[in-house]
């Protein structure tokens, strides 16, 4: 609050009491800092990849696509931007756009975008693709075992083989954990 005090216009300043609210779970107040963050420095891409998390996460998809195509336009090498606006997009139903923003991420990300395998099977999966998406699935759990989504993507394979064996199956929806849990992991690999 100190800080804020001080410097309150500061993009930077903004930003990290943003991202201490995140973690902190009072995503009213993270959504405000982050808001201040990105309106100071429009340039901030993770300000606004933040804000769009926040967003998502408080279920308003439309705004969160927004300031995630924004982010993607400030900076297209920014990976991270790229698998929150697969989430909107995937939450919207857009599967080609979602699956199409995850391959982007897992291009940008040199190997640290494990998670967004899980995002882009739920895309293939809704497009049909369901062998492509379990192999995808596969291939995340035979190099990453151990992670943190390895439960969930266990889980949706077997989702999507039920999904697949539905006759008239109507649209594979799952909650991704990548907006749900507060795992900062990919964010602390990207700050700049």
């Amino acid at each position: 609050a100190v800080a804020s005090k001080l410097a309150p216009n500061s993009a930077d300043v903004n930003f990290l009491l943003g991202y201490v609210y995140l973690l902190k779970q009072d995503f009213r107040q993270a959504q405000s800092y982050l808001t201040k963050a990105s309106t100071e420095d429009s340039r901030n891409v993770q300000a606004l990849t933040l804000l769009g998390r926040v967003r998502l996460h408080e279920g308003d998809d439309i705004a969160a696509r927004g300031t995630l195509e924004e982010a993607v336009a400030t900076d297209p090498d920014y990976w991270i931007a790229h698998k929150f606006l697969a989430i909107a997009f995937l939450k919207q139903h857009e599967f080609d756009k979602a699956r199409a923003q995850c391959e982007l991420a897992i291009a940008k990300s040199k190997g640290a975008g494990a998670s967004v395998d899980i995002i882009l099977a739920e895309a293939l999966a809704n497009l049909g693709k369901t062998d492509e998406a379990i192999t995808t699935l596969k291939d995340f759990l035979g190099t990453n075992p151990k992670d943190s989504q390895a439960g969930e993507a266990r889980n949706l394979i077997s989702v999507i083989k039920m999904h697949a064996a539905t006759p008239a199956a109507t649209t594979l929806t799952l909650t991704s954990p990548s907006v749900s849990n507060i795992d900062d992991t990919d964010l602390r690999l990207s700050i700049k």
